[in-house]
């Protein structure tokens, strides 16, 4: 079956693996996405893609990048240094302490052990 990328849009892992086991319940892949369907299978584990999506949007409502975002949800950091350190990626923050200290009380609450 032909498919077309009608838009690109960063997900946290959790979509992204959903979209994987739709594809792969349909039995059509290729190799590669056999490779990335194992992975996400080994490090997705909390898996909950429309929690994850409501993480990334309230990242991003707080002035973070999608992309940035999107990495927060599929890492879920435990600490605010490891959330600092993913948002030394997002040149557009300029104060990354600040945000990290806005932002983890938002994330502890979607990523929990």
């Amino acid at each position: 079956m032909e498919r077309r990328i009608l838009e690109y849009k960063a997900v946290p892992y959790q979509v992204a693996k959903k979209y994987m086991y739709e594809r792969v319940r349909e039995g059509d892949i290729i190799s590669i996405q056999e490779s990335t369907w194992e992975y996400f299978r080994k490090v997705v584990f909390w898996d909950d893609p429309e929690a994850a999506s409501e993480l990334v949007e309230e990242i991003v409502k707080q002035g973070v990048s999608r992309e940035a975002a999107a990495n927060i949800a599929s890492i879920c950091p435990k600490t605010e240094g490891e959330l600092r350190s993913i948002l030394e990626m997002d040149r557009s923050i300029t104060s990354v302490h600040e945000m990290a200290s806005k932002l983890y009380p938002i994330v502890s609450k979607y990523c929990k052990d």
